[in-house]
């Protein structure tokens, strides 16, 4: 693979790109996951509809790659705020 500088970027940028595949959950599925954590079903929904509103995505505004990585930070806030309300841990 030989070329100038110019070249290779030329190249680089006519390659295909893979779109981003964005799997948002379903509520159900944010239930699911925020009661195997010990979290009240309303913690989930409130979850859920903020980040339905914000379409799944980041500030930046790319599609979230695990929404489970989210929602744990999401719960590991919560239980961090008022950890007396909590006497499980959420792994």
């Amino acid at each position: 693979m030989s070329g100038t500088r110019e070249e290779l970027k030329m190249r680089a940028s006519t390659r295909p790109t893979h779109p981003v595949v964005n799997h948002s959950p379903s509520i159900q599925e944010v239930k699911i996951y925020f009661d195997q954590k010990g979290m009240p079903e309303c913690e989930a929904n409130e979850f859920y509809q903020f980040y339905e509103k914000k379409h799944w995505t980041s500030k930046k505004g790319y599609f979230f790659k695990d929404w489970k990585q989210i929602a744990y930070r999401w719960i590991a806030k919560v239980v961090k705020s008022h950890p007396s309300l909590f006497d499980r841990q959420i792994h």
